[in-house]
């Protein structure tokens, strides 16, 4: 070995470790230029910064140069040289989510500056900032960041992945799916997550496996979380979060064996299996099936979508994810907020809503010489939800599909209206959220 290669090495890791901070420093100091967050929430994003990052950050160049005088001083022992070289390589393989993090939080200024987004990400903060308060009573303290691809797991930063350069209406639903492996960290879903695995465990990850006891736990773990987190966006955002996934995301050939995550065919399982749960639910309070034809209409698409392509793998056990699923749901509704569920009737929130903002939409539509115009929506209250906008949204474009980007337009333009509104009252941390 040549302790002059690993020295090399060491300055060129120590040289890009100092300018994750120097892009930390860039990105905190870009975003105190940002008008339309608070001050409050930008320290606290900030302070969030310093303690993940920055520290971690911090503490690799230290151990790398401790590593540097060690082998200065002992190069010629090949056991401590050894050990230098495992020690450097460890601090490599833990700087590339930092560097990785940098790059997304870098990449979001340029987005955002240039507005090439077209405020999409804006309205995705916000809607991450509702869904966080709905649930547990915080706020979440990160941003919307592109990336190639959504996460799988929680990141350092807590930042949301959004697929680039996926910049719609339509997709940002999906993100709270990730919000989804931020919440199941809570300390509230500790016991119910090593329940959930040991269970898994004991019936096996899907139909292609056996119960294994000598699993290795995080291959487990990446399937509960996979389930877990469908299934509590379904559970916040109602049908949005299943019209977004099964029409834009889903592949029903997928498979994902390698990796140990559900199956594509699994996922649109637990969505609609969770939507006919909270129909259930409002069916016990009283309230005459509201998703009832949502789920006939995401099951018809679906099962047209198998029947396509006839994959002949992707059998699933529906009596184990069921019982998942069922679990989640009880242990949501036990460990959050009432609002953090999906209404199906609410004076200013909820299906109820959605569906009015709809046929507002609607009836615009079926009126001639529309092409060009502009939906208005009129009913529009300071507690107004986004989460209702995106069901509207869906809601008219599977019902009139020749009318999609007028249908987008409305969506942003009823979305900005709303967080203007809540900007304007003094709202724009979500504090009305807590009402």
């Amino acid at each position: 070995m040549n302790d002059a290669v690993l020295c090399a090495r060491i300055d060129a890791l120590k040289h890009n470790l100092e300018g994750a901070l120097q892009c930390q420093n860039l990105f905190k100091e870009d975003m105190s230029k940002n008008i339309y967050q608070h001050i409050s929430w930008k320290i606290m994003l900030f302070a969030l910064l310093d303690g993940t990052i920055g520290v971690e950050a911090t503490k690799y160049i230290s151990e790398l140069k401790n590593i540097h005088e060690t082998i200065s001083k002992h190069g010629s022992d090949n056991i401590i040289l050894c050990q230098a070289w495992a020690n450097y390589y460890n601090i490599y393989n833990n700087s590339q989510k930092i560097f990785l993090e940098c790059l997304e939080l870098i990449g979001s200024i340029a987005i955002r500056n240039y507005r090439l987004d077209s405020n999409i990400y804006k309205i995705a903060d916000e809607l991450i900032k509702n869904c966080s308060l709905n649930c547990t009573g915080d706020l979440w303290y990160s941003i919307v960041v592109p990336a190639h691809q959504e996460s799988k797991e929680k990141t350092k930063t807590s930042i949301i992945r959004h697929r680039f350069p996926d910049w719609s209406i339509w997709s940002i639903p999906i993100l709270v799916r990730e919000f989804g492996n931020i919440l199941l960290d809570h300390k509230k879903f500790e016991t119910f997550f090593n329940e959930e695995i040991e269970y898994i465990t004991r019936m096996g990850k899907s139909a292609y496996q056996k119960g294994d006891q000598n699993m290795p736990r995080w291959k487990v773990e990446n399937y509960f979380r996979a389930i877990f987190s469908d299934a509590f966006a379904t559970y916040f955002m109602g049908p949005a979060y299943a019209f977004s996934t099964i029409f834009q995301r889903l592949n029903p050939c997928s498979c994902n064996l390698e990796d140990y995550h559900p199956t594509d065919k699994e996922r649109a399982y637990v969505i609609i299996f969770m939507l006919k749960m909270l129909n259930k639910e409002e069916i016990k309070n009283g309230i005459n099936s509201p998703y009832e034809k949502i789920i006939e209409t995401l099951e018809e698409k679906w099962n047209s979508f198998i029947n396509e392509v006839d994959p002949q793998e992707g059998f699933y056990r529906e009596d184990v994810l069921n019982k998942i699923v069922n679990d989640i749901c009880i242990q949501l509704g036990n460990a959050l907020r009432t609002p953090a569920r999906y209404p199906s009737t609410g004076e200013f929130d909820g299906w109820g809503i959605a569906q009015n903002w709809y046929i507002e939409w609607e009836k615009q539509l079926r009126k001639d010489g529309m092409s060009g115009k502009i939906l208005i929506t009129n009913k529009v209250y300071p507690n107004s939800k986004l989460r209702d906008v995106f069901n509207a949204a869906w809601l008219c474009r599977v019902n009139n599909p020749e009318y999609v980007k007028i249908i987008a337009d409305a969506a942003m333009q009823l979305s900005e209206k709303i967080i203007n509104q809540q900007e304007h009252f003094g709202q724009n941390l979500g504090q009305s959220e807590l009402e």
